[in-house]
């Protein structure tokens, strides 16, 4: 005995097109990291290692550059305007906030002086341009301007959802480190990347870019400056 719907029912998804786009470039980009992040590991040539550590977050964000030309979104858009002023703004924010961040996690303990003060300073420039070159420009072109942008197109009501789950996302990949503190640390001081970028109309991918490398320099280099002044 078949039973007859007296009307027929349908299901209207709005944004359906930008829905699928999307999640297809969640699973792009979930693959392109793993197996791109995680190259360098098996890499035991040095020289072959570190061309591995400096391209591979770039390729891993291959999905999310096709994404935005998918979407149609130009440079200009992405980049914002006053080049010049974005990156040396995001610095200057991103130095003070190193020094608040770093300095709370050693006042609760979580952080550690080195032992020596001696620094290599090629690795040092190494390590600077790493951040400001590669980390920071390919994390923020993934979280904070593909993903945040994709769900701010389709989360039209509810738009705090937008940066809430980029952000959310950006801590979660932090799990690869495999520490829930420094998890928690990446959900704080991204959501002051996520709300620089949601509010501020003259926060372009330089500016949260040179905020995010800086910041995560200074954090690392601030120490040796710490146990400087306390001998």
């Amino acid at each position: 005995m078949g039973i007859k719907l007296k009307y027929d029912v349908q299901i209207n998804l709005k944004h359906e097109k930008e829905i699928f786009r999307f999640v297809r470039f969640i699973i792009l980009e979930f693959i392109f990291s793993w197996f791109f992040l995680g190259i360098s590991t098996y890499i035991w040539n040095m020289t072959w290692y570190w061309i591995a550590v400096f391209l591979g977050p770039w390729c891993a964000a291959i999905p999310a550059i096709i994404n935005l030309k998918v979407r149609k979104i130009q440079i200009r858009e992405i980049v914002g305007k006053h080049v010049m002023w974005q990156f040396f703004t995001g610095c200057g924010i991103a130095v003070i906030f190193g020094v608040v961040m770093s300095s709370v996690s050693l006042i609760l303990g979580y952080g550690m002086l080195p032992q020596t003060n001696d620094i290599i300073w090629w690795k040092v420039v190494r390590t600077f341009f790493y951040y400001m070159c590669v980390v920071g420009p390919t994390e923020e072109l993934i979280y904070r301007v593909t993903i945040m942008g994709c769900l701010r197109e389709i989360c039209e009501k509810y738009k705090w959802l937008a940066p809430f789950v980029a952000n959310t996302l950006f801590a979660l990949s932090h799990l690869l480190y495999r520490d829930w503190i420094v998890t928690g640390f990446a959900f704080l001081y991204g959501a002051v990347y996520t709300i620089l970028a949601y509010r501020w109309k003259r926060c372009g991918w330089v500016l949260l870019s040179a905020m995010h490398g800086m910041y995560d320099f200074s954090v690392m280099m601030l120490p040796y400056l710490y146990l400087t002044i306390i001998r």
